[in-house]
This record gives structure tokens, sequence and C-alpha cells, in this order.
């Protein structure tokens, strides 16, 4: 079965909003791994297939750009589009409208496929998993990082409500502690329009990290999560 794109629709809930009653960017990426998730399943592409091919989905970098916000109570649409992976990259767009068909925010996501086994990057595909996505990219983001001098700012934990059943932090929680990180009468007057990060390696339940920032010389705002020597994401903020 191909499918070039997969849709639903939501209210926005109370929970999914920040101070101003907008959705927040977390809740914005829950929405969108949600949708990816549903359209996999939707394909046959389950826990089974995964555990069959010994293999896992690893989100590696994503830029969501967001064009207005999102208030309570609005009613969206969410439609994603997975792309034909090039060389080991999968990619993914998603975009959230409003009932008038004006697109409020887009994310472009970058996958890669991991051999669960040897922990290493899949450069040949098993063919129940790919064969479904047959439709070059439709579109795709800057996801480039600007990056800066940073100084060591909180100390934070991958604690119990922050990880999944990967026993990790999950993706979409990453944004929620950048945006913890920023000030709040920053973040509070001013919406982001575009935040990128990318993944290097996972936080596992219970362990602490050194959250760093500092400022690009475009203005911008870069965040790392890290332990030591070892970086486990960075971020770049625009408000």
């Amino acid at each position: 079965m191909q499918c070039e794109k997969y849709s639903y629709d939501f209210s926005v809930t109370d929970n999914e909003c920040d101070v101003n009653r907008s959705m927040t960017i977390g809740s914005i990426l829950r929405r969108v791994q949600q949708a990816g998730t549903d359209q996999c399943t939707e394909l046959g592409i389950t826990d089974e297939v995964y555990a069959r091919n010994h293999c896992a989905f690893l989100l590696a970098k994503q830029t969501l750009e967001c064009y207005a916000p999102i208030p309570h109570g609005a009613k969206i649409t969410v439609t994603t589009r997975p792309g034909t992976p090039e060389r080991a990259v999968f990619f993914r767009y998603t975009t959230l409208e409003d009932a008038s068909g004006t697109v409020l925010a887009a994310v472009d996501s970058r996958w890669v496929l991991v051999d669960t086994e040897t922990k290493r990057i899949m450069r040949r595909f098993p063919d129940e998993i790919t064969k479904s996505f047959v439709v070059p990219a439709y579109k795709k983001l800057d996801v480039e990082i600007e990056k800066s001098d940073v100084q060591p700012i909180s100390q934070q934990q991958a604690t119990y409500t922050r990880c999944d059943s990967n026993r990790h932090i999950n993706n979409t929680v990453y944004a929620d502690i950048v945006c913890d990180n920023i000030e709040t009468d920053k973040i509070c007057a001013k919406p982001i329009t575009r935040f990128a990060i990318n993944y290097h390696r996972e936080v596992p339940l219970g362990e602490i990290f050194t959250v760093s920032a500092g400022e690009t010389t475009r203005g911008t705002l870069y965040f790392t999560g890290s332990t030591g020597d070892i970086n486990h994401f960075e971020a770049e903020v625009t408000l």
C-alpha cells in the first residue's frame, strides 16, 4: 500500500497551550509525531514489523516554522507527507491548518532507520517498511542550526514524566525543556517563529544533564544539552 499523505482533525485543548492560550512548541510536535505514528500503523508498519526486521526509526533533525499562533479551541487539520528516503535519511513534512485551510505551522522531520542489534544507521532498508514511501519529499524546510558560544544555565534530569517507553526523554520533550530555559518575559511577549533541533544522543531515564545557551550572530537563541563531553541535542530558537 502506497500513501502520499495522512490527515486527522483535532480541537486544541487547554493542556496543549501556554500562558497566552496558544499551542506550545512541544504540543505541536506531539501532534506531528502522532500523525506519523498513526500513518505508519495504518500502512501496517507496526511494532511487530520493526521487531521482525530488528530496526527502529530515530529522529535526527527537525525544524518547526510557526506562521501564526494556534489558539485554544481552534479546529485544526494535521496533514503529514512522508518522502522517499535519500541515502540514509527519511523525510516527513507535516502541516497544521485551520478551518479556512490556512497553514499555521509546518514541520520538516528527518529520520534515520537504525539496526537495533548493531546500533548502526541502516543504508539498505527492509522492503516491508519502505514500499509504502515512494513519493519524493513534498517540501523541505531549512534544518540548519547556527551555533554560538554557550554558558551553562540549568541542570535537567530525564525524569519519569519526561521519558517514554524507550526509557529515554521523548523527542518532543526537548522542546519543552528549551522553552522553559528561555527568559519568561521574552517567551511570553514574543511567540516562537522557528524552532530547529538536532538530536545527537538520547538521555536515558534518571540521567542528569546540563542545558547551556548563547545568542547567535543573527540574534537567535542557541541551546545545547550535554553530559560531560556527550552532546545530547542542540537547538536554535527564533522569537
